[in-house]
This record gives structure tokens, sequence and C-alpha cells, in this order.
């Protein structure tokens, strides 16, 4: 070759070399040097990888997807390495082992490599078993199979070769409990680096929710108002099929016995939110096909759960409720009524509407447990007809724009955060707006025979406030069930009524330092008799219905809602081993009233506050048979005041010390100078109840219509359930037995 040729030569390969470069660099930002290129395990960290299959309840005996990339340390590096006999020895065995439940009989787990990377093998340690494993690439919800294989090998590491995979996400699938599986590793090299989001500041939101508002209960169309009244809310156990008949239209009025209408305008007329749980499927949706239950899951028949359009029926029935008592008129054709309905729309008595109860319980079979995505599927379809695809009377939202979707709350508190998750990647992978569907997250936490404070549920209920705070910050955290049982066999009792009373008080106090918005105890009433020894028989402030004997805690609780109304947390003053210190601010007054209390339930004498600029305060002690306590007024010297404090909380109250100035300080308007010496002159607004009362007519529907139905005697059954099996879901279902002239 000449020396022209050779020039030319030299220059066309410069120019491939250069053009490769800059086809390198457009596609990824910049050149990949060789050692980006080379072949090698790929780091993955505990956080990267999510368990999708999470029914059990407890991590007593399962193994989560982690036990997969705990000992990436002890696995080859490269490919092309094998794992000696001395590295085999070290690894730990333990297989991925997500649920033990012999219903469920498919596990899967995705990965999140943070990067887009090219993947070369596939590597995982055959530990035991013979479960069919399969690795799958590409985005949630849009999973392509890379390889499938059968396990048949003990202890053996197996590095696959596979070819055209170039992905961020990765799925792994077995077809068993048992993964068979110990670790895995990836080996390739990245293609493409993906920017991190830039995390933004974390406000914890402001709904304006005070404490008298905050406080809540759980109960049914027949409790009385008397007894409501003790809370700012009800949340109101109401199962579908009460609504939804069986020719697939609604009815709000039932015969001769419960009238949706009258209850619920009474408690909207008393100031009671109502929140209605609307719980369980009908005989509609399920054609009794199979002997199916009414605790089964909401599903149209023969529809995929997983998909919004499966719950099209339940949505409809929504949409029902919020038309009718929501705030918005809704045009009369879009009203799909029994033909003994009286149409009515925009009564405005409902702002929320809870979409099921515990939708995670797992007591009753897969039949009844809806996983993440199976809930965040009925979630888009309740919420707004799933984006308005299935139609625009579907979902509250078309009913009502400013009607908010309560979640169902989750019963297993330590797994929340998971289910969230999975909920969240449902919704940003199955909605165009990427919105979370529904307004309020909503789980129940219960603590045995524990105080509040040493279960661990103020913990609990701050790591979901967190992961609203970051994740969804315009939604409500509510817990809508806690409680204890007064008789002391049950396996969730307090030590006495009184116990229970100063306990319930408390975790209103701590959920409300948490960040909770709501809470609702569980329940108003007794579901059984109080000789009950079983489990939720008798958490109720009062005795069961027809009795209606009032607890030292139906006196706490409306204690604590009269102290504390128009009152919102403002920071914790001291909280240790031996004394709780909570700061409350009234938002109409600005005084500001101290929450203290032990929580070692014992007695601590002549415990010191500093009150600062305070000349004197109402100390407010709570009392049986009084629902504004014991109250005295103290003057403060040398700005301490000693109290002996118990297990049950002392509330002081005094104006806040920037309002407590000499008048001389603005002799201009001496007469504007003295708000809060007027204030304290209006206790009647403090005792609704003792007024309440006189119009016992209004608080007895049920027992005068003793036509009603024998199936809603749920709570003699709940007692045998096991723990985690909440007695409401079954005690609304069988309305027929709740006559109260049958019981008298």
């Amino acid at each position: 070759m000449d020396f022209k040729k050779k020039v030319i030569f030299t220059l066309c390969v410069l120019l491939i070399c250069l053009f490769t470069s800059i086809n390198v660099f457009a596609e990824y930002g910049e050149t990949l040097s060789n050692e980006e290129y080379e072949i090698k395990k790929i780091e993955i960290k505990a956080e990267q990888i999510q368990d999708e299959c999470i029914v059990q309840l407890t991590d007593s005996f399962i193994r989560k997807a982690e036990v997969l990339i705990d000992e990436q340390e002890k696995v080859p590096n490269f490919p092309n390495e094998s794992l000696s006999t001395e590295m085999l020895d070290g690894i730990n065995k333990t297989t991925w082992q997500p649920v033990t439940y012999n219903w469920v009989n498919n596990i899967s787990a995705y990965i999140d490599l943070k990067n887009t990377y090219k993947i070369t093998h596939i590597a995982f340690l055959d530990a035991n078993g013979e479960p069919e494993i399969e690795f799958l690439q590409g985005t949630p919800f849009n999973w392509k199979s890379i390889i499938q294989q059968k396990l048949n090998s003990y202890q053996e590491w197996k590095c696959i070769e596979v070819e055209n995979v170039e992905t961020r996400y990765l799925q792994i699938k077995v077809n068993s409990r048992d993964s068979g599986i110990s670790e895995i590793a990836f080996y390739g090299y990245p293609v493409k680096e993906i920017e991190e989001e830039e995390q933004q500041e974390v406000v914890k939101p402001n709904f304006n929710i005070t404490m008298d508002e905050a406080i809540g209960v759980n109960g049914f169309i027949d409790d009385r108002l008397s007894e409501i009244q003790a809370a700012g809310h009800i949340r109101e156990y109401h199962n579908l099929r009460w609504t939804l008949d069986d020719s697939g239209k609604n009815r709000f009025t039932n015969g001769n016995w419960w009238y949706f209408d009258d209850y619920y305008k009474m408690l909207h007329e008393a100031n009671i939110e109502i929140i209605p749980c609307i719980q369980g499927t009908a005989k509609y949706i399920i054609k009794n096909t199979n002997g199916a239950s009414l605790n089964e899951k909401a599903v149209d028949l023969g529809e995929d759960s997983f998909s919004p359009k499966a719950y099209k029926t339940h949505s409809s029935t929504l949409f029902q409720y919020a038309a009718r008592y929501g705030s918005t008129q809704v045009d009369e054709s879009k009203l799909l009524l029994t033909d003994d309905q009286i149409p009515k729309s925009g009564l405005g008595y409902i702002k929320y509407y809870e979409n099921w109860n515990e939708p995670d319980k797992t007591w009753e079979g897969e039949k009844s447990y809806y996983s993440p995505y199976e809930l965040a599927a009925m979630c888009s379809a309740d919420y707004d007809g799933h984006e308005g695809t299935l139609g625009d009377t579907y979902g509250i939202k078309n009913a009502d724009n400013t009607a908010k979707l309560v979640m169902g709350g989750l019963c297993n508190s330590q797994n929340t955060i998971n289910y969230l998750n999975l909920m969240k990647l449902w919704f940003e992978n199955n909605r165009q707006d990427k919105k979370i569907a529904f307004d309020v997250i909503n789980f129940h936490s219960y603590c045995g025979k524990q105080n509040p404070e040493n279960s661990g549920l103020k913990d609990r209920a701050e790591a979901i406030v967190d992961w609203r705070n970051k994740n969804a910050s315009d939604k409500e955290v509510w817990i809508t069930e806690f409680g204890w049982d007064t008789n002391p066999a049950s396996g969730i009792s307090a030590p006495s009524y009184e116990m229970q009373g100063n306990w319930l008080v408390r975790t209103y106090l701590l959920l409300a330092s948490a960040g909770i918005d709501r809470s609702s105890m569980y329940m108003l009433r007794d579901a059984g008799n109080t000789t009950d020894t079983g489990k939720y028989a008798t958490t109720g402030l009062t005795t069961k219905k027809g009795e209606w004997d009032k607890k030292v805690s139906w006196y706490y609780v409306y204690t604590l809602k009269n102290v504390l109304k128009d009152n919102v947390f403002d920071k914790v003053i001291e909280e240790n081993d031996n004394i709780y210190c909570y700061q409350f601010k009234n938002q109409n007054t600005n005084e500001i009233c101290y929450a203290i209390w032990s929580p070692t339930d014992s007695n601590i004498e002549q415990y010191t506050i500093n009150l600062d600029g305070v000349d004197a305060v109402t100390i407010t002690s709570l009392k049986d048979k009084s629902i504004e306590g014991e109250k005295k007024t103290e003057n403060i010297v040398d700005s301490k005041i000693a109290i002996d404090i118990g297990p049950s909380p002392i509330f002081i109250q005094f104006r806040a010390p920037e309002e407590n100035k000499p008048a001389e300080e603005e002799p201009q308007e001496p007469e504007e100078n003295k708000p809060a010496e007027e204030k304290p002159q209006e206790p009647e607004e403090n005792k609704p109840a003792e007024e309440k009362p006189q119009e016992p007519e209004e608080n007895k529907p049920v027992e005068e219509k003793p036509q009603e139905p024998e199936e809603n005697k749920p709570a003699e059954e709940k007692p045998q359930e096991p723990e985690e099996n909440k007695p409401a879901e079954e005690k609304p279902q069988e309305p027929e037995e709740n006559k109260p002239v049958e019981e008298k």
C-alpha cells in the first residue's frame, strides 16, 4: 500500500472512531471508558429490592427478598469466576420465603437497579427444592421474560448467560411459597445513568382538624346520639349489601326499619362527622357462585381483580352514595335507585367515604384478601372511575368533587409502609396522572395488654406519617381502630375500667403528637356481654346495645373532647420514661393547654412545671360521671406550679404569655385587653351531652322499628376470631338480629 492510501485508510479509521464516540456520547451523555464497559457484578442494596407478596402479618416466620442480596460480598465479582467450596460453605443457605400461608402459591419481587444496565449474566444459589423460577425485565406491570428454569440442584451456584437484556428494573417470580434460592447476582455494565430526583423539603401538612374533631369512635346506625356525642366523629360500619340490592340498584331507606337519611341528618346537625365504612360485597356482585362469602372481594364476576374494571359495580355504588349525601346536586337521570326510593342528591351530610374494612386480612383466605395492587385498582375505580374511563357515574369524585376517599383501614400496621409503597407503584404505572387515588391513609393498631406508650404505637404511627410527608403530603393519616377490653380475661384487656379510660385518652394524645389527623377507638358499645372473655367483646365505652351503661372511659373521652375543643397539637414539652407533657393550642383564642401524665401507670408527687409569664391556670382532672372533669384554679407563684401526676392525664390551661401582659402596656385600648377573662365564663358550650339526652325520642330509631332484619349481630361472633380479625367485619353483616325489642 502506497503512502497516499495509508493516509486515506488512517483518516477513515479515525473518522469511524470519532463517529462512534459521538454516538456513544449522544446516547449516554458521556463516553464510557473501558472500565465502565467491564462486565462485573452489579451492586444491589436492600432498599432496591421489594417483595410484591406481603400477605404475612408479621416477620416472625418469613424471610423477605432482602435475603437474596444480603451476602453479596461472598459471591463472585465476575461471571467467569466459580464459587469455591470454601466460599459456598460461608454463604447462608436461608432461602427467600415471604409467606407461609398454604393458599399462596406464587411469590414475586422486583428490583430497581437505579440505572439502566446491559445484563449479560444472571446467577443464583440453587439451595434446595424444585420450584420454577423466572427472571423478567421491563417496567413494573409490563414485564418480559428473560429466563425460566426449574430448580433441580442442591446448594449449587448457577450462572447463566443471557442476551438482549437492557433494563433498569428486574422481576423475580417463583411458583412456590419457598423460592428455593438463597442468593442472587446480576452481571453487566451501565448504559445509562439516571439522575436522582432532587429531594424536596418535607413539610407536614395542616388539615386544620381540631382535637374535638379528631376524637372518634366506631359504631352502627342503631347507636344512640346521646352516647355518640362523646366523640367528634363516628366511623359507621356499613355493609355494601345494605345499599346495593339484588337487582343492582341502590336503596338508602330499608322498608320499615333503617333510615340512613334520617340517621346521617341527625349526626350532621349534631356536628358529628359521619364516615361510612362501606365493607363487604353483595349478592348482586358475587351472584352467590360456588358458596361465595359476602366478605369476599367485591370483584365483578369473571373480571380480573387487578384491573379497575373489576370494581365497576362497587364504584357505581360509591358514586350513588356521594351523589346522595355529598355537597353537589347530581342530575336525577344518573341516580340508580330501587323503585321505592325518593330521588335525592346534594344533601351535604357526608364528606368522607371509606371503601373497605381491613382489606389486608388473611384469616378468611385468598378470596377475601386484597393485595396492594388489587386495593389500588379498586381505589382507582372508587376515586374517579379510574380517571373517568369507567364512565361518569363511577367513583365518588364524579358525583362530588369535594368528596374524599378513605382507603380501607389496614389491619397490619407493621406492614403498612410496604403496602403503601406497592400501592404507590401501581398508581404511578397504571394511571395517566400518576395520582395516588385516595385522600386518606388509614390503618389499625392494637396494643395487646400493654399501655399505649410501651406498645410501640407512636413509633408505628410516626413512621406512617413520615411516609405520608415524603410521598403523599396531600393525604390525611388516620388510625380507625384501637382499644382495650374491660374484661381482664381478654388477650387485649386493660387492668381495670378506669385504666381503660386512661389508656384511651392517652392514646388520642399520643397519636395527635405523632401527626395522626383522626383517631377512632373500637368501639362505642360492647360487642358482647360484660362476662365475655373473647378479644374485642368488651372494648366499648358503654356496655352492649340495649343496656348502654356508660363506663368510666365514656366520661373520660367526653371530657377530653370538651377540654381540647378547638385545640390542635403544638409541641412536646417533655417525653421520657416517667413523664409525658404535650402542649396544645386553641385555634380561636391562642390559649395553651398542657396534657400531663405518667406512662408508668403509677404516681409521681409534686412534679414541677415552669410557667414563665403566667399568672393563673385552670387544672382539669378526669372524673367518673362527669363530662367536664374536676376543675380548679390556681395562682402561679415564682413562675412555677407543683402538681401530683399519675396514669390519668391532667390538663393545665392558661393564656399564652404573650397575651398575659398587664393592661398598662396598652392604655389606649384597655377594654380589648381582657379577652381571656370573658371566655372561661361560657362553660355551657362544653356540655352538649347534658342537653341532648333530654330528647331520647331522636336517639332510639331502632327501638321504634321492631321489624328490623335479623342479620346484624356480628359482635357476638367476633370474640372467637383471631386477634387480627376485628369483629367489625362480620358485625354489621347480620342486621336481622339487631332488634332491640327482641333483646329486651
